[in-house]
């Protein structure tokens, strides 16, 4: 895990660790194959959402959290946080129509 830093502390937290980009790719990993959404939310939102290798390797897992979310994914707001970051990105402009 990420050394128990309270993502959400701080901008400057929230922006060291993005800075530090894929390294961190073990330790997302690990949060996200967790039952733990509080963390998977924070990950997205201080992690993903400012680093863009970051949100391109995840981009798929992003994708699963906003159009096939679980049932605690949408408890904790998983779907919505990760549609904002997609749509953000231009996910949903770039994509054909279906």
């Amino acid at each position: 895990m990420v050394a128990g830093l309270q993502l959400a502390s701080g901008s400057y937290s929230r922006s060291f660790l993005a800075e530090i980009g894929t390294p961190l790719i073990p330790h997302i990993d690990h949060v996200f194959s967790t039952t733990d959404e509080t963390w998977k939310y924070w990950m997205i939102v201080c992690l993903l959402s400012h680093n863009d290798d970051l949100y391109e390797h995840y981009k798929e897992r992003l994708i699963q959290f906003a159009e096939r979310p679980t049932k605690n994914d949408r408890h904790h707001e998983l779907d919505e946080v990760a549609r904002e970051l997609l749509d953000e990105k231009g996910y949903y402009q770039a994509r054909p129509e279906t």
